[in-house]
């Protein structure tokens, strides 16, 4: 996926959400750990792909993204 907005290697996807630079790993029934360094910020999420729910997955970047950094940045 290189030249995309997510990149991917040793197990990691990388990417931008609010201007920081993060990598996540996602997880068996989209378990989620994510970093983003410049914040000192690790989430890790759990959820249950397997109910049925769609876009599962995106869950966790719409809430670090709308919620969790502005919360912690001047950005709320």
């Amino acid at each position: 996926y290189a030249g995309s907005i997510w990149d991917y290697g040793y197990w990691w996807w990388v990417t931008e959400i609010s201007g920081y630079k993060m990598a996540s790993a996602r997880g068996a029934g989209n378990q989620m750990i994510h970093l983003i360094p410049e914040l000192d910020l690790i989430l890790v999420t759990t959820s249950n792909f397997h109910s049925g729910v769609s876009n599962s997955a995106l869950d966790s970047y719409y809430y670090l993204g709308r919620y969790v950094i502005p919360a912690i940045t001047d950005q709320g």
